[in-house]
């Protein structure tokens, strides 16, 4: 397990793969495999109601993946309460199955490795809250304005990420793209629906999920419950305690509505959906449910490529580096300093290769790696960060580069959250 500690002054986890010759996306299959991906927003960090409840939520989902959002710097602390080794802080993504990113490091997805040298691909959105739709309908606005609201906002956000991760199923990888996307779905607000929450007024063709679909994807949840009447999914808000502290609670009269997802895309059939809340954990922990998708999956060779396990790591920890690639028996991973000083080469022995070192005698810093065939031929590479190992202080536990958006509705945040700093102190 890899237990991590905030250094005192932020580092970024800004990680960049060099792009490899050849790819082998996509070429050959596996057999069927099974993952069940969990979607869960934790809330202002998990501790508006309870810490230790928010470990027991992420763990009632019983997933192999879990997308979180408004981790707020915890994705390392979560992961070490649920002793789950692999995370990702940039795309707050926690996972019992190896994390690998992709060529490039694209923030919109990586990939998740389901059996050796198989894989799926994975992107986590969280989308702006501002002019909140279902507030919207309710007070009166017209549908124009409605859907106006919604193209000029959230659209534009989340069409990078699902356009790239469309290009992923389309090349035979099945791919997933999870979120609170702030916006119900267009399954959901129809002429059977109207008149069942106050909010529903007249049917929405809610522009989000309207996309998310033209690109082929399919909402596992509605998939598997196709009657949005006898099967809602509500996800928000939920009925948690009062927040500690006289923090912010949604209001009594909040609409309730279905605004976490699961989408898949390529070869995958969702086989079992469910949205986990209060009868799962109590007290539960956050304004949202949770929501767990189980699918069955025909994976996908990686690309070529070399990861390592941690984009950020500690002097003194393990680093794990894994390959891809067509260089077979006799190539080299060579890892080297920022300033150019060779510090490790070591054989590599095939696809889905791997290789730990210890790093007691190294140097905080920033390290690059190649991986050449046996020819001496370049075809891979990437860079992770080391730094220097100090306690955090408990103010620390709030640092952060997130930027917050709107009060309104969930007072969320952008998509694009990046903790630079993270703390194991228990609150």
């Amino acid at each position: 397990m890899r237990r991590w500690l905030a250094p005192t002054s932020a580092v970024l986890l800004l990680v960049g793969l060099v792009a490899c010759t050849g790819s082998s996306a996509g070429s050959t299959s596996a057999p069927e495999a099974t993952i069940r991906i969990g979607e869960l927003n934790i809330e202002y960090g998990g501790t508006v109601v309870d810490w230790h409840a928010t470990v027991a939520a992420a763990e009632a989902l019983d997933a192999d993946v879990i997308a979180i959002e408004e981790a707020w710097g915890h994705i390392p602390r979560l992961a070490e309460a649920m002793d789950w080794p692999y995370y990702d802080v940039r795309r707050q993504i926690l996972s019992r199955l190896p994390l690998i990113h992709a060529s490039g490091d694209p923030m919109e997805y990586l990939y998740v490795e389901v059996a050796p040298g198989q894989v799926v691909g994975l992107g986590n959105v969280h989308l702006a809250s501002g002019a909140y739709g279902p507030n919207r309908t309710r007070t009166g606005d017209s549908m124009r304005e409605v859907l106006s609201g919604e193209r000029r906002l959230r659209v534009p956000q989340i069409t990078p990420y699902a356009e790239a991760i469309a290009r992923l199923g389309e090349a035979g990888t099945p791919s997933f793209l999870t979120g609170d996307l702030n916006s119900p779905s267009h399954l959901d607000w129809t002429d059977a629906t109207v008149d069942t929450r106050p909010q529903i007024v007249y049917p929405v063709p809610w522009p989000v999920t309207e996309l998310l679909a033209h690109l082929g994807f399919t909402d596992s949840y509605r998939h598997v419950h196709p009657d949005p009447v006898a099967d809602p999914g509500l996800t928000w808000p939920s009925n948690r305690p009062s927040a500690k502290n006289g923090g912010w609670n949604p209001g009594k009269d909040a609409p309730e509505d279905r605004i976490d997802y699961v989408q898949s895309i390529g070869p995958a059939t969702a086989v079992a959906s469910e949205v986990v809340g209060e009868d799962a954990v109590r007290p539960w922990p956050s304004d949202h449910r949770g929501v767990v998708s189980t699918f069955q999956v025909t994976p996908a060779a990686p690309p070529d490529l070399v990861s390592a396990d941690q984009a950020l790591s500690f002097v003194g920890d393990r680093v794990t580096l894994r390959a891809w690639a067509a260089a077979g028996t006799g190539a080299t991973l060579t890892v080297n300093r920022q300033d150019g000083g060779a510090t490790k080469t070591a054989a590599f022995t095939g696809n889905g290769g791997s290789v730990t070192f210890g790093t007691d005698r190294w140097l905080p810093g920033r390290y690059g790696v190649t991986l050449r065939d046996g020819s001496g031929r370049t075809v891979g590479g990437t860079v992770f960060c080391q730094a220097k190992r100090t306690r955090a202080r408990d103010s620390d536990i709030r640092t952060m580069a997130i930027r917050p958006m709107s009060r309104r509705k969930g007072r969320c945040w952008t998509c694009s959250s990046e903790a630079v700093s993270v703390s194991n102190v228990e609150k």
